[in-house]
């Protein structure tokens, strides 16, 4: 049962940042169109508008025999007059532009309700958690897989706007890491921990330990369960109560660091695993190295969260103090820090290179590399956008159909290509890329901020925000191989690395 007098002293230790944070997934609900809108057009023909982004919508509306299917399509909302303006993108975007199909479409924020006017039908749109189903392939990307059967060859394919089939390419098999910042600096900690086998290393800038997220330690304050709660599952917590939202990030101090190795080494099971695509045997991570950054100002992870992943690797890996480099002494505010980013309430450029820091300790000649060579300008034609759809088995779980990969002269795939690293993260960073053609790294970016299926993921508004799941929005195997957006990334990596398929030329599709 929940207490009041419990709640009550839970929240007089809360700040008022921490309140707005805790009702961040509910309350921004209404300052814009997000989520899913539902009515009937004059109570007969079923209607729908999904927001999968800040521009980005699908609609679904039947009327008169006609049904109108917009997967991603471009939008535009006037916050004065609620008019939300359909862009035109192209020709699968027609069906939507059509004035005689969709005449006006109106946003009311005070009341959270969506007019529509379509064919003469007016239908006002609630939001809830409408029951449609996602498509096994959205349309789009089910026309660009189809696309690589009649072609072939490639040239500028990211100016171009085409895409290529991601090659198999010749990749040093102990050169994999991971990076990122702040939600993919989360990810790129649990994609490491879960894909050891082929994952040698991590660049975590600001990032919580791997399922900290979702895991109760005995100093933790809990609150109800309800689908605005951020955290929809929590381990060790009694029926209908969850713990508080990003409290690994707020509340460092709560973090029982020494049991966090428990879950990495026996939730899969033991002598045998019994799970399938769960954690790689932690053996693996024994070899490992990790570079982490924890800026002295960052108000999204406050001090000593990093410190714990930190500390949680410190208890996998087998000489912490040769392998792993913490970095904790940095004026920046929250960021991955570029040469030009200037320290916490300064305007001048630091000259701190985060990428090429990070670069250089998990490249270094001590783990058997030559040492790092100085950035350069990439080539643009160098960097593609590569089919990601053929990795995505599921289009309502926040990803794109497409990534980004940048693959250096030396690498690309035929008889003279060399042995290359790779660097595996969530969007493309071009302060790593400038290191690519120097040092022979191919840097390869998967996409989230796809559509969300609120119907089937009512918490999901992480992801609904475009983010990755780190923390078990999508389902209570997100950390392991077989959540969503592990195995999408998993299918890249081992296309990538000559697991998976055969020799594949670099094809636009």
């Amino acid at each position: 049962m929940f207490h009041m007098a419990t709640f009550a002293k839970a929240a007089s230790g809360w700040s008022t940042v921490l309140l707005l944070r805790l009702l961040a997934c509910q309350a921004h609900l209404h300052l814009h169109p997000t989520g899913s809108y539902c009515g009937t057009l004059d109570d007969q023909a079923p209607a729908h508008l999904d927001f999968i982004s800040y521009d980005r919508l699908h609609i679904g509306i039947s009327v008169g025999g006609v049904k109108v299917s917009c997967q991603n399509q471009k939008f535009q909302w006037n916050a004065t007059t609620g008019e939300i303006i359909i862009m035109s993108t192209g020709a699968e975007a027609a069906p939507c532009t059509m004035s005689e199909l969709v005449v006006a479409v109106k946003y009311d924020s005070s009341s959270n309700v969506i007019s529509v006017s379509a064919m003469g039908h007016d239908t006002r749109l609630t939001q809830q958690l409408c029951h449609t189903s996602s498509p096994v392939v959205s349309p789009a990307a089910h026309t660009k897989s189809q696309r690589h059967k009649d072609s072939s060859g490639f040239g500028n394919a990211y100016q171009d706007e085409k895409l290529i089939r991601l090659p198999r390419l010749n990749i040093d098999p102990k050169s994999v890491i991971t990076q990122g910042c702040s939600h993919a600096g989360d990810f790129a900690h649990q994609f490491h921990i879960a894909f050891s086998s082929l994952v040698s290393g991590a660049c975590v800038f600001s990032g919580q330990p791997y399922h900290c997220a979702v895991t109760r330690f005995a100093r933790d304050y809990l609150v109800p369960q309800t689908n605005a709660s951020g955290v929809p599952r929590c381990e060790g917590c009694p029926d209908d109560m969850t713990l508080l939202y990003d409290h690994c990030k707020n509340h460092p101090q709560f973090v029982d660091v020494g049991v966090l190795p428990d879950y990495v080494r026996r939730s899969c099971g033991q002598n045998p695993i019994v799970h399938k695509d769960c954690i790689d045997d932690p053996k693996n991570l024994y070899s490992a190295r990790a570079f982490l950054f924890e800026p002295t100002h960052d108000r999204c992870y406050l001090k000593g969260a990093v410190a714990n992943a930190a500390n949680l690797y410190g208890q996998l890996l087998q000489n912490p103090e040769n392998q792993i480099k913490f970095v904790n002494d940095q004026p920046f505010p929250h960021t991955l820090p570029h040469n030009d980013t200037p320290y916490f309430n300064h305007s001048d450029p630091a000259g701190y290179d985060g990428p090429g820091e990070c670069l250089r300790w998990v490249y270094a000649p001590k783990f058997g590399y030559d040492s790092l060579k100085w950035a350069v300008d990439y080539k643009k034609e160098n960097l593609f956008k590569f089919n990601q759809s053929e990795f995505v088995d599921d289009w309502g779980v926040g990803l794109q159909d497409e990534g980004e990969i940048y693959i250096p002269d030396a690498c690309k795939p035929g008889e003279a290509s060399k042995r290359c690293k790779l660097v595996f993260g969530l969007g493309f960073d071009d302060n790593f890329a400038r290191y690519a053609e120097s040092n022979d790294i191919v840097i390869v970016a998967m996409h989230v901020g796809g559509h969300v299926d609120r119907s089937r993921f009512p918490n999901a508004c992480e992801i609904q925000r475009g983010l990755s799941d780190v923390y078990g929005q999508l389902g209570s195997d997100y950390s392991w191989q077989s959540g969503y957006h592990m195995r999408t990334g998993g299918r890249i990596l081992r296309r990538l690395m000559g697991l998976e398929g055969s020799d594949t030329p670099i094809v636009v599709v």
